[in-house]
């Protein structure tokens, strides 16, 4: 978040948390299928990233 220059000097504190785990979901995604990739699982961690975006009720983007 820092990097970003989001800090909680800068927000509200409410504000500051709900940035930092929807951030954080997101890097989280993104490494995911990095990882499963550079250690030739891409295939099992995009299965997997597809059932938890359906989960968050992305389901109708997935087909």
């Amino acid at each position: 978040m820092a990097l970003i220059g989001i800090t909680k000097d800068n927000l509200n504190t409410i504000v500051y948390w709900v940035l930092y785990i929807i951030v954080g979901l997101i890097f989280y995604q993104i490494m995911l299928i990095f990882f499963g990739w550079l250690f030739g699982q891409f295939k099992f961690f995009w299965e997997f990233e597809k059932k938890m975006f359906s989960r968050f009720g992305f389901k109708k983007f997935l087909n």
